[in-house]
């Protein structure tokens, strides 16, 4: 057979070459002869009266349907498209004044994208649905999500509601499009190490919709309404005496080319050569020739210098924007006088806990001089001996030391269970054992072997007491092990303030502090073999300790260190706990609860108080009317508390003021040193701290009342007020000034211009409408 086919292959193939060539012939020239020559429609007749074409309408509809965005997500696009429907008909509004008497014709296409719309379903992560694109929309483009939910509860596509969701929605996406999604998702993923990541993520679109061009947002008859309204739009720049020259369209096209081929230079799947190349290619890929998209573009040139001209003719005055950013612009440069931070209270409980600490270290002898305020901070000061025994608390004295320090209990590791199990079956250990542990006493075993089967039969709770026990008896055994872990210690440098009652301390399981601190004292400096080389009070912790300075004598502790490091706190609580047992004696009944047991001091904590500070509460109450007689705005608030907090240092406050402003050489005494240690002793951290504040009318929060501010003349001093932001204070004015403002006036003129020519373009779009 096969011989057959090579002996005659020669005339097969003539005869098939006949058959192809006869068969070209017939079917090209009957086609020819049935369809004949194409005719060119007519499309819509124009405003001007003129013919539109069916392919001049198409190579417009065909150019606008796709722009250079679509080039960057590799689906496809047109990069001689620079985004003219997004920015030139949906951003500035034109899209909404033109659609409303055509969105009847548009609904069923409308209509079926809606129902696709509503079915779709954003991505999330297979495993963990928290991480998801409503979750990246919530945070990174709330746009997004809000016109995403609005679009979908519209009930008619066809609805302007409905159109200005889509609108809304397709702008908030070219915004925050799906590639910067997928980015934040993965991040999200790494996150969390337990979670594993969605391989498929790589190779799913995001994108809304499954959408990538206006035709897949809007659809043709859309698209078809905005190539109409753009070439009549040109019909009538054209009418007004607008030209546009081949090369000018021309060189607009080349632009939009250039800019996205430098874009897609970027990308490492980008296979262009030169920009000539890349512009031949495109304009194969488009399937139109050169001189056809000039034609269909020259609409869009027209198009833009009609309503840009339109647009551009719009003056802004800058004058009322350059007297408003003149006004928000004036700064005021102060020296500003606060109390440290440490003074400016709260809360009541701050004021308690002064007062508590001011009564504690003030002289007696203070308060029965003329003119005597208990308001003011003490300045006669209560010899430390004397506060010792009164509050041991409110005392402390400075060391230097180097310390390290080792748990004997963890020690305990050292011994295995072996070695466990071997101590506690000799006789003399069996003996110390059944006398700790009675339960061992009934058990009457002789060898080694025997008593362990009874320990293992004992229940495991007193089996582990029993091995605890016996591993500290060996580490006992061995203070060898004790001397070596304390030698091989870190032994770190610290600064300590002890005082033998309340606050902190740094030294776990001494409980005498005031025999610590007593060995402290008798140590010798920098001894290299200390007497503290294995200090312990609890036979559990041991401290190797170098004193290496101390202090000649205690010192009383500034309101700054006990009220942060919780004495005050600790203080104020016994005081109330010692009123509280005052006033039950009294046995009232407003502090029972129905089981007739006393309400918990927590639950009474603030009645305690107003009652234990009734006098007190008295004085502040006094000074507010007194300060309201001098500065009405000073202490003039709605809650009693807020008043009393402000008026607590008032006095003290106004006292500082006045000497400042009479004595203004001398303020330095009265003000507190950063660079000094004088901050921590007693009197002088009742001192006021300085700094320096530029007050602009703009700016919200700021640490002075701003319209004293601008009318006080340079070296004036403000009155005394009340802030939340800075506390009880008073300033000086130092110099004023405005700062620069012409670029805010410049941006808020093209703001103003840009909103404006969009209004322009909005009405004119609707006058060309009923033309």
């Amino acid at each position: 057979m096969l011989e057959f086919f090579r002996r005659y292959q020669k005339i097969f193939f003539i005869a098939i070459t006949v058959v192809i060539v006869i068969s070209f012939s017939f079917f090209g020239t009957y086609s020819s002869f049935a369809g004949g020559e194409k005719k060119d429609s007519v499309a819509f007749i124009a405003v001007d009266g003129s013919k539109v074409y069916r392919s001049e309408l198409n190579n417009l509809i065909h150019l606008l349907a796709s722009d250079s965005r679509d080039v960057q997500s590799r689906v496809g696009g047109n990069p001689f498209n620079d985004e003219f429907i997004s920015k030139d008909i949906l951003e500035t509004g034109i899209a909404e004044v033109i659609e409303v008497p055509y969105l009847p014709k548009m609904k069923s296409e409308l209509t079926s994208r809606l129902e696709k719309e509503k079915r779709f379903v954003p991505y999330s992560n297979p495993s963990a649905n928290f991480i998801s694109a409503e979750q990246v929309w919530a945070y990174f483009a709330p746009d997004i999500k809000k016109a995403f939910d609005q679009l979908r509860m519209q009930t008619d596509a066809a609805s302007s509601e409905a159109m200005t969701a889509r609108i809304q929605l397709f702008l908030a996406e070219r915004r925050f499009p799906s590639l910067y999604l997928k980015q934040l998702i993965r991040y999200q993923e790494k996150q969390y190490e337990w979670l594993k990541p969605d391989h498929e993520l790589t190779y799913k679109d995001l994108s809304l919709f499954g959408y990538h061009s206006i035709q897949d947002w809007f659809g043709k008859d859309f698209l078809e309404l905005i190539a109409k309204y753009v070439i009549n739009t040109a019909k009538i720049a054209e009418g007004k005496g607008y030209q546009v020259s081949n090369d000018e369209v021309l060189n607009s096209l080349v632009a939009n080319v250039k800019a996205s081929y430098n874009e897609s230079k970027r990308d490492a799947y980008f296979k262009g050569d030169t920009l000539n190349g890349y512009f031949q290619e495109e304009l194969r890929r488009l399937g139109m020739d050169q001189s056809r998209l000039i034609q269909a573009w020259r609409n869009v040139v027209l198009f833009r210098r009609f309503f840009h001209e339109n647009q551009d003719s719009i003056l802004v005055s800058p004058l009322p924007f350059s007297d408003f950013y003149r006004h928000l612009n004036e700064y005021v440069d102060v020296e500003l006088y606060t109390l440290p931070k440490e003074l400016q209270f709260q809360n009541m409980r701050d004021v308690e806990k002064f007062e508590i600490y001011a009564n504690a270290i003030r002289d007696p002898k203070e308060l029965k001089g003329k003119g005597a305020n208990a308001l003011l901070p003490p300045e006669k000061i209560l010899a430390v001996n004397e506060l010792k025994n009164i509050f041991p608390e409110l005392v402390q004295k400075y060391y230097r030391l180097k310390y390290g320090s080792v748990n004997k209990e963890h020690l305990q590791a050292k011994v295995g269970v072996k070695k466990t199990w071997e101590w506690e079956v000799q006789d003399k250990n069996w003996k110390v054992l059944q006398t700790k542990f009675p339960e061992l006493g009934a058990i009457k075993g002789g060898s080694a072997d025997e008593r362990l089967t009874a320990l293992d039969r004992l229940d495991q709770k007193a089996r582990v007491l029993i091995d605890e026990y016996s591993r500290k008896c060996i580490v006992d055994e061995h203070p060898e092990w004790l001397a070596a872990a304390l030698d091989a210690a870190v032994l770190n440098e610290e600064e300590e303030k002890l005082h033998e009652q309340g606050g902190t301390f740094p030294f776990t399981g001494v409980k005498n502090r005031a025999d610590f601190m007593r060995v402290l004292d008798k140590a010798p400096l920098n001894a290299s073999h200390p007497p503290l080389q294995a200090y312990t009070q609890d036979g559990v912790h041991y401290y190797r300790i170098v004193v290496l300075e101390r202090a000649d004598a205690p010192e009383i502790v500034t309101f700054a260190q006990a009220s942060s490091d919780g004495t005050l706190d600790q203080l104020l609580d016994k005081v109330l706990d010692a009123a509280y047992v005052r006033v039950r004696s009294q046995k009232p009944a407003q502090f029972l609860q129905e089981n007739g047991e006393w309400k918990p001091l927590a639950e009474v904590k603030e009645q305690i108080a107003n009652s234990h500070f009734d006098d007190l509460l008295r004085q502040l109450d006094r000074e507010r009317e007194h300060e309201q007689s001098r500065s009405p705005q000073l202490c003039n608030f709605e809650s009693k508390d807020k008043a009393r907090i402000a008026c607590r240092l008032s006095a003290h406050v106004r006292k500082m003021w006045q000497k400042i402003k009479d004595k203004p050489e001398k303020v330095a005494s009265y003000l507190r040193d950063p660079k000094s240690k004088q901050n921590n002793s007693i009197v002088d951290q009742w001192r006021l701290e300085r700094s320096k504040e530029r007050v602009v009318r703009r700016e919200p929060n700021q640490p002075i009342e701003i319209t004293e501010a601008f009318v006080l003349a340079p070296t004036a001093f403000s009155e005394l007020r009340y802030n939340d932001k800075s506390g009880l204070s008073f300033y000086k004015v130092i110099e004023k000034g405005i700062l620069p403002y012409e670029d805010a006036v410049h941006e808020k003129v093209v703001e103003a211009r840009e909103l404006l020519g969009r209004e322009v373009e909005r009405a004119l779009a609707l006058v060309l409408l009923k033309s």
